[in-house]
């Protein structure tokens, strides 16, 4: 009975190798060194082989992929930020296509001669409409392939129009009276020397309200007190808050506007173009008599053209 018993088992094990595999080996034993840094070569290599066949020839973009992008029309070569037409003529007639010819390019008069004519009572009846101007930058560095980013700068109105802002707090330091007398009549909040400066230091005087603090250059080393009570307010060469002409830091800081120059973001669709940068801004009221319509525009090209300046 035992030695028949014996037999089946032994019957069995035959029968059926899969279910009883002996091993003559360890299984965490690897290969030799050199074998492992031969393989690992070979895997590195067809690895950039294969990058490099997929960059030669491309797979085919998925069928489903191509109709979402068809539809949100997003397929096909990326569109430019801005329509050449270089190669277009200009148009001679009133009615036209616009995108067979190019763009008709108005002097400033004459660009606000049209809105005005857009804007008139018979029309659009927004006489005294605000006149919003969008400013182009070359964003280019002097070296080749170098460009600058997007920046920020507040500019001076020296012609104050409305433009549903309100203005700016501002305390400026000066060296004398006749400064304090001229920055109070500009418009500041506060005005003073070495006093005022030591009262704000020591919390004497309440500063929740101010925005900006000015300071004349000649006080510009005894200005380090109030770091520990404004913090990033305390004046500085860099954002332009320390200087000599107090009466155009006033009119900048309290009145003057903020102009954001922004590059176009990367999206889908829209072809890249990092020398490109552009800014929206006010200039003016139609219902206001310009005696020289081409001065408004200067206060914000000329301290833009600072900042290029500073930079390069």
């Amino acid at each position: 009975m035992f030695s028949l018993t014996n037999l089946t088992l032994q019957m069995r094990l035959i029968s059926a190798p899969s279910l009883a595999q002996i091993h003559t080996s360890a299984i965490l034993e690897r290969a030799r060194k050199g074998t492992r840094e031969r393989k690992r070569k070979e895997a590195l290599r067809n690895i950039k082989l294969k990058e490099e066949r997929l960059r030669k020839n491309p797979p085919p973009m998925p069928y489903k992929i191509e109709l979402m992008l068809k539809s949100k029309g997003l397929w096909g070569p990326p569109k430019p930020v801005r329509e050449k037409d270089t190669d277009l003529q200009f148009p001679v007639d009133n009615v036209y296509f616009n995108h067979d010819f190019a763009y008709k390019r108005h002097t400033l008069e004459e660009a606000i001669f049209n809105l005005k004519q857009v804007c008139h009572p018979s029309v659009m009846n927004e006489p005294n409409a605000i006149v919003h101007a969008k400013i182009e930058f070359d964003m280019r560095a002097t070296k080749k392939d170098r460009y600058l980013d997007g920046f920020s700068k507040t500019v001076p109105i020296l012609k104050a129009y409305d433009r549903n802002v309100p203005d700016r707090q501002v305390v400026v330091f000066v060296p004398n009276e006749d400064l304090r007398l001229m920055a109070l009549q500009e418009g500041a909040l506060m005005a003073g020397g070495h006093d005022l400066i030591m009262e704000i230091s020591k919390g004497q005087v309440d500063i929740a309200e101010v925005d900006y603090f000015l300071c004349h250059e000649e006080l510009s080393g005894q200005v380090r007190p109030l770091t520990n009570s404004i913090r990033e307010k305390a004046p500085s060469l860099k954002n332009g808050t320390i200087g000599s002409d107090i009466k155009r830091m006033i009119q900048t800081f309290s009145k003057g506007m903020s102009l954001e120059v922004k590059k176009v973001a990367a999206q889908i669709g829209v072809a890249e173009e990092p020398d490109y940068a552009s800014c929206i801004t006010t200039i003016g009221r139609l219902g206001k008599k310009f005696l020289r319509i081409d001065f408004f525009p200067k206060p914000i090209l000329f301290n833009a053209s600072l900042f290029f300046r500073n930079v390069l």
